[in-house]
């Protein structure tokens, strides 16, 4: 497997109990079927960039989306709450080494989705860097 990939199972393995993640490279969800919070574990981009002459910097994107059917502000309310403890627990991870640089809430929640669906749709961003010779 690639090493992005790695990361993302990583982070869906240290997710899965709590928030029943899964990996998938493309998050597609039938309202229909969703009957409990969803969470989707996204490998979606890398950077590289020059450390040093003899080092690289290498940044791994991995989203996380969280789906919870039924809106009411005391849902919607326990949802942010639940979104900005696990851009906490992403802040905490070290997957495969690397070291959590940021955590962007992306949207922290759609009201595109929200007034489309009924549903609760959040994104959290992290950033997973490491350092490696070439």
């Amino acid at each position: 497997m690639s090493r992005i990939s790695d990361i993302a199972g990583e982070v869906a393995s240290a997710l899965h109990e709590e928030y029943g993640a899964e990996v998938t490279y493309s998050p597609v969800f039938e309202l229909r079927r969703l009957s409990r919070d969803m969470c989707v574990v996204v490998p979606a981009g890398e950077t590289l960039e020059t450390a040093s002459r003899s080092a690289v910097k290498r940044t791994y994107e991995i989203q996380v989306g969280l789906v919870r059917k039924s809106v009411s502000d005391e849902v919607s309310d326990a949802f942010v709450s639940t979104v900005e403890a696990l851009g906490l627990r992403l802040r905490g991870l070290s997957p495969c080494g690397t070291i959590c640089t940021s955590i962007t809430f992306d949207p922290l929640y759609s009201v595109d989705e929200i007034r489309r669906s009924n549903v609760l749709v959040s994104v959290v961003i992290a950033k997973y860097v490491e350092f490696c010779v070439p």
